[in-house]
């Protein structure tokens, strides 16, 4: 006899976090653990297209974090694998 044991070992999607750090700035973070995912950013949702994020990304132990600018335009942000 024959005995299979599938597991889905994938973990679920990092969770991205927005602070607000100044009347006109937010930082943006994601778990360090999160090192295969890119920070994109669209101008509408559902998007056309998504636009990587091109501001430094530091890494101080743990999360990753980015600081950006608020604007008057609307903008929405995911971590793409």
């Amino acid at each position: 006899m024959v005995s299979l044991t599938v597991v889905d070992a994938r973990l679920p999607p990092p969770l991205l976090v927005i602070t607000p750090v100044t009347p006109v700035s937010v930082e943006l973070s994601w778990p360090a653990e999160a090192i295969d995912y890119m920070l994109e950013y669209a101008t509408s949702f559902p998007a056309q297209a998504w636009s990587p994020i091109t501001n430094n990304v530091a890494l101080n132990g743990n999360p990753f974090t980015v600081q950006l600018a608020t604007t008057e335009t609307q903008r929405f942000y995911r971590l793409k694998k």
